[in-house]
């Protein structure tokens, strides 16, 4: 059996949002402290197929058990799960002060299984309210600390998230993006993580000499999006999908 998470990165969104939901319902019931844990990973999953309502609903509940039963880290990570959504409901600075609260917490417990994943979430929050240059020193000294510690589940989207700033800059680092652009792309092939490649093969196209050429961004693309059967009602392959329509 396939946890949720790596059947979204190997580019099965439908399939995972169906073990994430069956995972959720089967933990809620039992309803053990192994549950909380389960349905923490999850709700991730969620979050990454845009099922924002269904991820907030077993967000409360986890935080309430979580609570209930006297797990600080865990309840530190649903605040922080908290400030995720409220960046991408556009409450940027309540977001990143709920997110640098719980990291702070969770960096006293020596609890630093999420610490990338808030990061990328803050420095995104930075970028979204014009901190430019925050977002990329938090990304450099992301992609130093995951380098140090040898996980790089996150990298190629540290790497995608620090191209998209720096064309966001109201100085453009078109040279700098592109190589993070390229990176990302090459190291999630080697990863098998589809997932990430798709939310980069758009982007590249904004930089370097073609930027302009339509058939050359078809072609980097296509075959990207071609390896997806399933969940084409995602946001990603629906943003794919319609790029490829206007690069005809």
């Amino acid at each position: 059996m396939h946890w949720p998470q790596t059947l979204w990165l190997r580019g099965y969104p439908a399939q995972a949002s169906v073990c994430a939901h069956r995972a959720i319902a089967d933990a809620e019931r039992i309803d053990h402290p192994v549950s909380l844990a389960i349905v923490l990973a999850a709700i991730t999953v969620l979050l990454s197929t845009d099922e924002i309502q269904a991820a907030e609903q077993h967000l409360d509940w986890f935080i309430s058990r979580a609570a209930t039963q006297s797990f600080g880290p865990y309840l530190d990570v649903g605040q922080g799960l908290k400030g995720e959504l409220a960046i991408r409901r556009g409450d940027v600075e309540a977001g990143i002060e709920m997110l640098r609260d719980c990291l702070g917490r969770l960096h006293a417990a020596n609890y630093e299984r999420f610490t990338t994943r808030f990061h990328l979430m803050i420095a995104r929050g930075f970028a979204g309210s014009g901190r430019f240059m925050e977002a990329v020193t938090l990304m450099d000294e992301t992609m130093g600390m995951v380098e140090a510690s040898g996980g790089t589940t996150y990298s190629p989207e540290l790497l995608r998230l620090k191209g998209s700033i720096l064309l966001a800059m109201p100085k453009l680092r078109i040279e700098d993006a592109e190589m993070c652009f390229v990176q990302s792309l090459e190291l999630s092939r080697r990863q098998g993580a589809r997932a990430w490649e798709l939310r980069t093969a758009p982007i590249l196209r904004r930089s370097g000499p073609n930027k302009d050429d339509p058939t050359t961004h078809a072609r980097c693309l296509r075959p990207i999006f071609e390896q997806f059967t399933e969940g084409s009602d995602t946001v990603d392959l629906k943003a794919a999908e319609q790029l490829l329509t206007t690069l005809r």
